[in-house]
């Protein structure tokens, strides 16, 4: 049994077959079934790519939004057990809940009144150097005009409400922030960085701290 990837054909990876090259094909242990096999390309090598640059960057805390998304709570729980503290930014109650259940320390909504004050104290408590976003738009500027100065921004998508970022000159230059794009594809064609993040998504996915709930088979 292997995951693998399969970027051509007008179906890719959900076709009832697909020819792809050895390095595509990911060998699955007996200790992965075959749902979170199937899952085992996308979000955990993305979280493997965030844990991977707190490394690099010295990151001791991070902001992730959209956290209570199967990413986010990922990311949660793998951050944890390398002890990285996160702030969870969410835009429902019931997600405060849901990622509270799961251990979660630091969740804010961003919908309530005075969240940015919220966010503020955390900051200045926790410490975030690093915040990834797969939203974007107004409400990823909002959050980077809050980062502590020097923090590092990383956008994986496009969820907001426009393309790109309104940062300014005091958040650049002032502050010294950093504002910079991740795809885990564009990674994973350095060989040795796509080893580390297989092979490490691969033991957390063995271990079950990946978990990729099933609503239907």
């Amino acid at each position: 049994r292997v995951s693998f990837f399969a970027m051509t054909g007008d179906q890719g990876s959900y076709a009832d077959y697909a020819v792809v090259s050895a390095s595509a094909a990911i060998p699955l242990p007996d200790s992965i079934d075959d749902e979170q096999g199937a899952t085992a390309l996308v979000n955990p090598l993305t979280v493997e790519l965030f844990l991977h640059e707190c490394e690099k960057g010295n990151h001791k805390a991070l902001v992730h939004n959209a956290a209570a998304s199967a990413l986010g709570q990922q990311l949660l729980a793998a951050a944890t057990k390398k002890g990285i503290k996160v702030i969870n930014l969410v835009r429902r109650a019931e997600n405060v809940s849901t990622l509270k259940k799961q251990g979660a320390e630091y969740v804010v909504d961003t919908t309530v009144d005075g969240w940015e004050d919220e966010f503020r104290a955390l900051s200045e408590t926790v410490k975030p150097s690093v915040f990834f976003d797969p939203v974007g738009g107004s409400a990823g500027s909002k959050i980077i005009q809050l980062l502590p100065d020097g923090s590092t921004t990383f956008l994986y998508g496009a969820l907001g409400d426009a393309p790109s970022y309104t940062v300014g000159f005091n958040e650049l230059v002032v502050q010294k922030k950093f504002v910079s794009g991740l795809w885990v594809t564009l990674e994973l064609k350095n060989p040795e960085t796509a080893k580390k993040l297989i092979a490490n998504a691969i033991a957390n996915l063995s271990a079950k701290v990946y978990q990729t709930t099933i609503y239907k088979k």
